[in-house]
């Protein structure tokens, strides 16, 4: 590593408890230092499960060129008063980025050096470690894509300097990879319109998916994607690699797609590859729901999908909402009847708008998005004992034996 590099920290804040999801953890925080690597000496601090000292933290901070801090909805406010005590430790140039900032960009530039507006997040990285602005538009301290970048940056998480024994513990020993960006779709309640507006996916080059199994070895693998199978051709490909990969045996992995993007060939690639479960986005049932948050999905559909999953030896995993706009209690137990009664395994997770957070002018404001409360925005006529019940009921690493 030549001296002349800068030095740069990622940070991730302390937040009240464990974190049940960790794509953010490997995606924003890890693949996002596995980019700055190429071009600056990275360290890495997961405070949400390192307990450190306050003299490591100080010490580890004070030598820093950049400190750069993934900001969600639910971490801003303290990150806030994080940011202010750094600043009194370093003279570092401090950034934010991801969820928070994307939202309302402007509310953040308040507090740090840079704030990152685009979705291009590696790209951003560089060209703030570089200096060179080339690729993005700069509104005070504000920075974003003028367009797409002809070379978008993928990076790989740097398991070795990252809490990695901490993860698989909650994880089960299963690793991440983010394989994609962009969406065609365009679902109310989603980021991903956010981070990249444009409609087009792009896809991590498959010769680094099969090094990233090559070189770590785990019990399983989630790529994590908006949808997975939304380029059939790039997965038929990216399966006979896996194949023919320099790998003892074949990988098990699990992924994310549409209920409308699959059909009997890619399923049955993507079992000979090691795919033993993909999650669907159905969100809600019920006709009115759907159609608030642009996606409707018929029931029958839903079955012939999850049927064709099992043929293939693939564990089919239904995502739903609580929460979304116009939904009832009566929604939710019709939801419930369905599953019970065609066996389908599922997760639900609480709606939050994020959309409002592009109004806010004080980040007071995102004290109803910190995840002390699971009942922000409640269903009608369900009590917070029933939310939590159904909320909580089904974790995201719960698999059948």
């Amino acid at each position: 590593m030549k001296e002349t590099q800068p030095k740069s920290l990622f940070l991730w804040p302390r937040e009240m408890f464990a974190p049940p999801s960790l794509f953010k953890h490997y995606v924003y925080l890890g693949e996002m230092a596995g980019v700055a690597k190429k071009y600056s000496d990275v360290d890495i601090i997961d405070l949400s499960l390192q307990n450190i000292s306050r003299q490591e933290f100080i010490s580890r901070v004070s030598d820093r060129d950049f400190v750069f801090i993934p900001v969600e909805v639910y971490t801003a406010r303290s990150i806030v008063n994080l940011v202010e005590y750094i600043r009194n430790q370093t003279k570092a140039k401090i950034i934010g980025y991801s969820t928070a900032c994307a939202l309302n960009p402007g509310l953040f530039a308040n507090y740090f050096d840079y704030v990152v507006a685009s979705g291009f997040r590696g790209n951003a990285i560089k060209a703030i470690l570089q200096g060179d602005f080339s690729d993005f538009s700069i509104d005070g301290n504000i920075v974003n894509t003028k367009r797409k970048p002809s070379n978008i940056e993928w990076g790989v998480a740097p398991l070795d300097q990252m809490p990695t024994e901490e993860y698989l513990k909650i994880s089960h020993n299963e690793i991440e990879l983010s394989v994609q960006m962009g969406c065609k779709a365009n679902c109310a309640f989603c980021m991903e319109k956010i981070f990249h507006p444009a409609s087009f996916v792009e896809y991590r080059p498959i010769p680094e998916i099969v090094n990233f199994f090559e070189t770590n070895i785990y019990d399983r693998y989630f790529l994590d994607a908006t949808t997975f199978t939304i380029d059939k051709k790039w997965v038929l490909s990216l399966c006979d690699a896996i194949k023919k990969a320099n790998i003892s045996s074949i990988p098990k992995w699990r992924t994310v797609t549409r209920v409308d993007c699959l059909d009997e060939e890619l399923c049955n690639a993507m079992s000979s590859a090691g795919c033993y479960q993909i999650g669907l986005g159905i969100e809600s049932l019920a006709p009115n729901v759907q159609k608030n948050v642009h996606k409707v999905i018929h029931e029958q559909k839903i079955i012939q999908v999850f049927d064709m999953l099992k043929r293939n030896n693939i564990q089919p995993r239904g995502f739903f909402i609580l929460g979304l706009p116009g939904q009832t209690k009566e929604d939710v137990d019709y939801c419930l009847s369905f599953i019970k009664d065609n066996n389908i395994p599922c997760r639900w997770k609480e709606y939050l708008p994020l959309h409002n957070v592009k109004t806010f002018n004080d980040i007071a404001q995102l004290k109803p998005f910190e995840k002390d409360s699971f009942f922000f925005h409640p269903v009608a006529n369900m009590s917070k004992e029933e939310y939590l019940k159904v909320l909580l009921k089904d974790t995201r690493y719960t698999r059948s034996k």
